[in-house]
């Protein structure tokens, strides 16, 4: 079946000021949708297991804690410090609070988390590390984390990740688990430590959180398929959800693969509600409007809906990109020329049933037909689609082996021939044993 539904897993998002509102929604889904691998999920939403919700007036200023949690602060400080030593920004109101509300205001949890936090910080020399560790060239140029600026509303921080371009399985090969992990958190200790301290000093105020928006675009199976990439994942996840709480404002995740659905069933019982709560997914249709509304679009690249200009769609040369990017990180398109009055044809051998088709493709300056047939029948009509302004994409479950072909479709018009960008992958079912969830 082809879809163009979106999946929505969310309930209440906690505002960050009083201008915005609360959110709500159900969960909603199809029998053909588009999902991520929960494994790379959990790393990247499992910091923490509550929302932040810092009650401010209209001039961004934090108001008073309550009573219960003043006294809980100055209670949680007293008991800790009376045989460990805290730092000036660990032994803030806004520092304590986080540990707090990550246990639900329980004492003693929290006292337990944030000393086990200590100790590893400790243990692994985490107070120095951004002047003692140097992140791998190989590493560097192969991250695509963008910090974009600060959203005009909340003022938090807005981060992009593009996931689905992170090659998290060649970057262990090359340098195994150990280094891949400490460069997280490396990353983890540079926002905290520089971008959060920059923002709370211009802004006059703690900013504590920041909002994230993440593009699964050509995520790879390659790396679910693989147990190091599976097992470093649930590592960080630990890492991060232990030592980093109440670090997410919300998180929109788009252009969500598959097999992510497949995964979520599984192993939706083990996870708390609180994290659901935070989180919108979608497939790689119908996210525009979403990202629009919530995001500011001013500080975007035009490749996700925004007006920042630079040297191409992604604003691959700009200093957003925190590390920089190699020179042809985004060139992933293959050109294909279709004359006036003529049709190409791309054929496809699907040889298991439940098998995945999955396209992108968009034309320069003009429009162009696109559709999908299975041996000689029409499963997606070839239909004109306007794919010179706005990327096409999609998925199509082959419910039949046999021969696919998709056709680009030219011959309506007389005079214009048409270049068109695209890429075409066929992905095979994954299977339980491959999945090897122990």
């Amino acid at each position: 079946m082809y879809t163009s539904d979106k999946i929505i897993i969310s309930t209440d998002f906690l505002s960050t000021t009083e201008k915005q509102p609360y959110f709500s929604s159900c969960v909603t889904h199809h029998s053909s949708v588009f999902f991520l691998d929960y494994t790379q999920l959990i790393v990247l939403i499992l910091y923490n297991n509550l929302l932040l919700d810092f009650k401010m007036s209209p001039n961004h200023e934090v108001t008073e804690f309550t009573p219960e949690e003043i006294e809980k602060i100055d209670s949680l400080r007293k008991r800790v410090a009376t045989n460990t030593k805290l730092s000036e920004d660990q032994s803030s109101d806004h520092y304590i609070i986080k540990w707090l509300r990550a246990r639900n205001m329980d004492l003693d949890k929290a006292e337990d988390m944030l000393r086990k936090s200590l100790q590893w910080r400790k243990d692994n020399e985490v107070d120095t590390i951004l002047d003692t560790w140097k992140l791998p060239e190989q590493f560097l140029k192969k991250v695509p984390f963008a910090y974009l600026g600060n959203d005009p509303v909340s003022e938090l921080p807005v981060f992009l990740f593009l996931l689905g371009r992170h090659d998290v399985r060649s970057e262990l090969e090359a340098l195994g688990q150990e280094i891949v992990l400490r460069n997280n958190i490396y990353i983890m200790e540079y926002v905290h430590k520089v971008i959060f301290k920059k923002c709370s000093e211009n802004l006059g105020r703690p900013i504590t959180q920041f909002i994230e928006l993440i593009d699964l675009e050509h995520y790879s199976y390659r790396q679910l398929g693989n147990a190091q990439c599976r097992d470093t994942m649930i590592k960080m996840q630990d890492i991060f959800d232990s030592n980093y709480p109440e670090v997410f404002n919300y998180m929109v995740l788009v252009n969500a693969p598959k097999i992510f659905y497949f995964i979520y069933n599984l192993l939706k019982p083990f996870v708390a509600k609180a994290t659901i709560d935070k989180l919108t997914i979608y497939g790689p249709n119908n996210w525009r409007e979403e990202v629009t509304h919530r995001y500011p679009m001013e500080l975007f690249p035009s490749h996700w809906g925004g007006t920042k200009i630079g040297r191409d769609e992604y604003c691959s040369d700009d200093p957003i990109w925190m590390f920089g990017l190699e020179k042809n990180f985004f060139k992933d398109l293959e050109v294909l020329k279709v004359k006036a009055r003529d049709k190409v044809h791309l054929e496809y051998q699907i040889l298991e049933e439940g098998s995945n088709l999955v396209w992108k493709f968009k034309s320069d300056s003009h429009d162009i037909c696109f559709g999908i047939l299975h041996e000689e029948t029409e499963v997606i009509p070839v239909t004109r689609v306007n794919s010179h302004k706005e990327m096409q994409s999609g998925e199509l479950e082959c419910c039949k082996v046999g021969k696919y072909t998709i056709v680009f479709d030219n011959t309506y018009s007389y005079a214009k021939g048409k270049q068109v960008h695209h890429r075409i992958e066929v992905i095979k079912p994954l299977t339980l044993d491959e999945i090897n969830l122990d």
